[in-house]
């Protein structure tokens, strides 16, 4: 008999693991593309919560996201916090974090500033859902090429390559190992992930969420 995984439900199980996973994220860019759709800003609360987390440099970088992404990066951050306990003991036993508060604030903030590095292509959500299908079918290499480029092909790059500028902006940020490791990684397939694999499962199900 097979073992149903970790919070699978039996509808899900029974389908091809490929199909539910299209299906989940499918729903998760609905989700994304009708929240994008309102340029409020985060609560009161909810900035006061986000800038207590934030060192110096980390505040710039979170200051010129979209109100957006803002947005999503509170909700995928508090959904974390709320979890952390269910993967502090792997954590604490790898060698990234030097104690559990550490840890929990690391978490958090990586939750946060993911996405940060799609402020250098500065599109807007139609560009973005416009990027997001031309990527789905472009290959990957033509990015470091359009990069070098101007105009148009120059932000499909630079959106494209989100990851990896998030990732030098939060080592500019002086952010700790986690929170840029992760900005570079959270588009990867989990098993080229060199963050703890708990930690990077909890991150990505709430950004997944």
């Amino acid at each position: 008999m097979a073992v149903k995984p970790v919070g699978q439900s039996d509808s899900e199980s029974a389908a091809s693991p490929t199909i539910g996973g299209t299906l989940k994220t499918g729903a998760h860019l609905v989700r994304r593309f009708v929240g994008s759709l309102s340029s409020r800003p985060p609560s009161e609360t909810d900035e006061t919560w986000a800038l207590d987390l934030l060192n110096t440099g980390q505040v710039q970088v979170w200051q010129q996201m979209s109100p957006q992404d803002q947005r999503h990066a509170i909700a995928v951050a508090r959904d974390v916090s709320q979890r952390l306990s269910e993967v502090e003991g792997p954590a604490m036993a790898s060698d990234w974090f030097d104690d559990a508060e550490q840890f929990r604030r690391a978490a958090a903030v990586a939750a946060l500033l993911h996405d940060c590095g799609k402020i250098v292509s500065d599109m807007g959500t139609f560009a973005r859902a416009g990027a997001t299908v031309l990527w789905a079918v472009v290959p990957d290499d033509k990015a470091e090429d359009w990069q070098q480029r101007s105009g148009a092909r120059r932000r499909l790059a630079e959106y494209r390559m989100h990851p990896t500028i998030g990732a030098d902006l939060l080592r500019a940020a002086d952010s700790q190992r986690l929170i840029h490791t992760w900005a570079a990684e959270h588009h990867q397939r989990r098993e080229t992930w060199t963050v703890p694999e708990p930690v990077g499962v909890l991150l990505k199900e709430c950004d997944d969420d």
